[in-house]
C-alpha cells in the first residue's frame, strides 16, 4: 500500500455478524476503506471465554489482509458496557495480538458515534433486539431494554416475529383469528413441521424469531388485522424505548434510528412518525458502527471517552 498515511483496522463485532475494515485516515475525521471482510458474530464479551473468541475471530478475519502498519485497533463488541473487565482483557489482548494500539467500546457505542458523528443524542437500534442508548453532553449513558429475546427486546425483529408465530399458531388451533400469518409460517418452515425445534436449531433464539419479523411487516402492509396490530404495539414499544432513553439523558433529545426494522420503509416511517409525536427530533444517521469505530480512532475528546476501553 502506497501512502498509507494512518492505517486503522476497525470491527463491528455483534451476536450475528461480525465485519472488519482496513481503514486509512489522513485527516482526523476522513478515511478510506482499502480492505474488508465479513464473518460470523461472537457471544457477548459477558458469556465464559469470550475474549479468546473474539480475539481469534479478529485475527482469522484479518489474516488476509493487506500489509500494512497498523496505527491502531478499534473495535465495538456486543456485550462491553454490561462486561467492562472483560471489555479491558479484550484490549490488551488486542493490543498484544496485532502489537498496537487498540481501543475496544460496545458495538452499540460505535453504533452511537457513527450515527451522530461523535455527539450527543439518542441513538435507538431496532434489529432482531432492540436497544436505546443516550449520550448527554458529559458522557452519561442511560441504556434502555437491550435485555435479549427472552425477556427484553421489547418492539424487535424477534419479538415482532414472536408474536407473529403465536398469533399463526393460535389461528390453526382455532383458539385465535384468522391471519394470514399461518400461511407466511406454513412458507417460512417449509417442510417442518415442529415449530420449537425449527425456533431452537442452532441456538441462537432471536435470530429464529427474527426471521418472521418481515413476513409479519408484510402482512400488516396487506392489511391483515393481526399483523397491524403486532407492528402497532412494536412501534409504541421502540418509541417508549427511545422516549426513555433520551428524557433521562438530559437535554439533548435527537434520536437516530438504527437496525434492520428501518430497512421497512413503511414500518421505519411509522416509528419515525411516532418518536417525532414524542416530542423528540429525529435525524437520518450520519453514518455506520465502522464509521464509529475510525471516530472513536482519531478522537480522544469525545462524550463516549469513559465507555472506551485502550490498551
Amino acid at each position: 500500500m502506497s501512502d498509507p498515511g494512518r492505517a486503522m483496522l476497525v470491527a463491528d463485532i455483534g451476536k450475528t455478524r461480525c465485519r472488519i475494515r482496513l481503514t486509512t485516515s489522513r485527516q482526523a475525521s476522513t478515511w478510506t476503506t482499502v480492505w474488508a471482510q465479513d464473518g460470523d458474530g461472537t457471544p457477548g464479551l459477558a458469556a465464559l471465554g469470550s475474549v479468546d473468541v473474539v480475539v481469534h475471530r479478529m485475527l482469522d478475519l484479518a489474516s488476509a489482509r493487506p500489509d500494512a502498519s497498523l496505527d491502531v485497533v478499534a473495535v465495538g463488541v456486543a456485550g462491553a458496557l454490561a462486561a467492562p473487565a472483560a471489555a479491558d482483557v479484550l484490549a490488551n489482548a488486542l493490543a498484544t495480538a496485532f502489537r498496537t494500539r487498540a481501543i475496544v467500546t460496545s458495538d452499540i457505542v460505535t453504533a452511537h458515534l457513527g450515527a451522530l458523528g461523535g455527539g450527543p443524542g439518542t441513538a435507538l437500534i431496532a434489529g432482531t433486539g432492540a436497544v436505546a442508548l443516550g449520550i448527554a453532553d458529559d458522557g452519561t449513558a442511560t441504556l434502555v431494554d437491550g435485555a435479549g429475546p427472552e425477556v427484553g427486546d421489547l418492539g424487535s425483529g424477534a419479538w415482532i416475529g414472536r408474536a407473529g408465530i403465536c398469533a399463526a399458531l393460535r389461528a390453526r388451533d382455532g383458539a385465535g383469528p384468522a391471519t394470514r400469518l399461518t400461511l407466511a409460517l406454513d412458507d417460512l418452515l417449509g417442510s417442518t413441521a415442529d415449530v420449537q425445534r425449527w425456533v431452537t436449531d442452532g441456538g441462537n433464539v432471536g435470530g429464529r424469531l427474527g426471521a418472521f419479523a418481515p413476513a409479519v411487516l408484510e402482512c400488516a402492509e396487506l392489511g391483515d388485522s393481526i399483523a397491524k396490530a403486532i407492528a402497532g404495539d412494536a412501534v409504541r414499544m421502540l418509541t417508549a424505548t427511545a422516549v426513555a432513553a433520551a428524557k433521562r439523558s438530559g437535554e439533548v433529545h435527537s434520536v437516530c434510528v438504527l437496525g434492520g426494522l428501518a430497512d421497512n420503509p413503511g414500518f421505519r416511517q411509522r416509528l419515525l412518525n411516532a418518536i417525532a409525536g414524542a416530542d423528540l427530533h429525529t435525524l437520518a444517521p450520519l453514518g455506520t458502527a465502522l464509521d464509529g469505530a475510525c471516530i472513536a480512532a482519531v478522537n480522544e475528546h469525545l462524550p463516549h471517552e469513559r465507555h472506551f476501553h485502550r490498551a
